[in-house]
């Protein structure tokens, strides 16, 4: 997995002087391959360094592979720099080193394709429950399946004003004028048994109109 070049060679040697040592004062674990190229959390595979070595392993694994995974360790690399936790020290970095993990970072996405291909989780759950409403409809026979697929191909920022154009018969799409309104309707049957729950009692308005003071 590791490139054998002398980053890989002073790399080793920290990792063995780690395994050889107890450290008394504070030091931070470190998966001697990470977790983010296959390793495990197994005892094996963690050592204790001093912060310094960590940040220093980190730079140096960003020069010990290649593809991918050096897009991942240019970012595990500048995740330590950048995010600083009040339970752990980070040391200052030179402005030099800065500068190359930004340049670094910056090549790398340029590079990589983004892994939710510019859609963000938000609107990825929307998709999601909307093309199951839809299917719901069309499995019901409440919408044909060119409506379907007229409604999974808006956009979302479409969908609220798609709604309300449907909702007005005269405003409905021209593709769409032989197919239904859409949208949930209740049944004879339910309105029946509603009407007949209802018989007997004092409406919540108590008869006036909304008009009336």
């Amino acid at each position: 997995m590791y490139l054998k070049n002398k980053h890989s060679n002073i790399y080793n040697q920290i990792i063995d002087r780690a395994r050889n040592r107890l450290l008394t004062s504070y030091y931070e674990k470190h998966h001697i391959i990470p977790q983010s190229l296959g390793g495990s959390n197994d005892a094996s595979n963690i050592v204790n360094l001093t912060a310094r070595e960590h940040f220093i392993c980190h730079l140096l694994l960003t020069k010990m592979v290649s593809g991918t995974n050096k897009s991942k360790m240019h970012q595990a690399a500048w995740m330590m720099a950048s995010c600083i936790s009040a339970n752990q020290e980070r040391y200052k970095i030179t402005n030099r080193i800065y500068e190359r993990l930004k340049l670094n970072m910056s090549e790398s996405k340029k590079t990589t394709s983004s892994w939710n291909k510019g859609i963000t989780p938000k609107d990825a759950t929307r998709l999601k429950l909307r093309a199951a409403r839809i299917s719901q409809l069309l499995s019901e026979g409440k919408i044909t399946q060119k409506e379907a697929d007229y409604r999974n191909s808006l956009p979302l920022q479409e969908v609220k004003r798609y709604a309300k154009r449907i909702s007005k018969k005269t405003n409905h799409p021209k593709e769409l004028k032989d197919t239904p309104t859409g949208g949930w309707k209740w049944s004879k049957e339910s309105r029946d048994k509603l009407s007949a729950q209802r018989m007997g009692r004092t409406p919540w308005n108590k008869g006036r109109s909304l008009k009336q003071p």
